[in-house]
């Protein structure tokens, strides 16, 4: 009989999964028999790899991937499963983040055009300006070097952001005079990095303020070099740009 019932089945019985019961829940069904159709226990023992997609410099929601495994182990899914749905979300999540920055540069890139177009052969020291005028605010707020630097990164000519540089240009035009002075004796606000070189070496040529400093200072004065050091240090700066 058992031969007969094998060669009507065309399987072993004990292979046979029942079906769900009548208003059983086909997840809890799926739990049930979790071993054959590769559900894990529990929601952290899924493997769950980051996409080939997903940036090595981007940050990895963990959260987010631990409310998968919940929601994963809810629905009873496998391991091959869950790890699909993972891919497909972060394969849209690397798209939006594609689609909002080529969004922002091509805004950002008509937005230096209009800016070059507004300031024509004054663009190169209004670029200046506004970069000179982001470091001062970057010292008053207690920022170094390193974060200074940042910021002015994010001002370059032609490619930097088109709406703060053109924000810290307006609040160099506003400063005026005062912010001039807070550079060094109202010199070098909206100066150039060649006309900043330029004016070092003239100061520091035979004859100029910082060559006759450093003579004083030999002499014993170091007032008049002390006096220029921070003019010479911000130069110094505008010139590396």
């Amino acid at each position: 009989m058992q031969k007969s019932a094998l060669q009507r089945l065309r399987a072993n019985p004990d292979d046979l999964l029942a079906r769900p019961k009548e208003g059983q829940d086909v997840a809890e069904w799926l739990k049930e028999n979790g071993e054959t159709f590769g559900i894990p226990e529990k929601p952290e023992d899924y493997e769950i790899k980051r996409p080939e997609v997903w940036p090595e410099d981007a940050p990895w929601d963990d959260k987010l991937e631990a409310a998968a495994r919940e929601a994963g182990h809810t629905l009873s899914l496998n391991n091959a499963q869950l790890q699909g749905m993972t891919d497909m979300m972060a394969a849209q999540r690397v798209e939006d983040v594609k689609s909002v920055e080529g969004e922002f540069s091509q805004s950002n890139a008509e937005m230096q055009t209009e800016l070059q177009k507004d300031w024509g052969d004054q663009y190169n020291a209004k670029v200046a300006q506004a970069q000179q005028a982001a470091s001062l605010v970057g010292e008053a707020a207690g920022m170094d070097d390193k974060q200074i630097q940042a910021v002015t990164d994010a001002l370059k000519p032609k490619i930097g952001d088109a709406l703060i540089l053109k924000m810290f240009a307006a609040f160099g035009d506003m400063a005026g005079e005062d912010m001039g002075a807070a550079l060094g004796g109202g010199k070098g606000f909206g100066t150039t990095p060649a006309d900043a070189r330029a004016e070092l070496a003239t100061m520091k040529a035979k004859g100029g303020d910082y060559y006759k400093a450093v003579e004083a200072a030999n002499k014993g004065d170091r007032s008049e070099l002390e006096r220029m050091k921070p003019v010479i240090e911000r130069l110094a700066k505008i010139a590396a740009q």
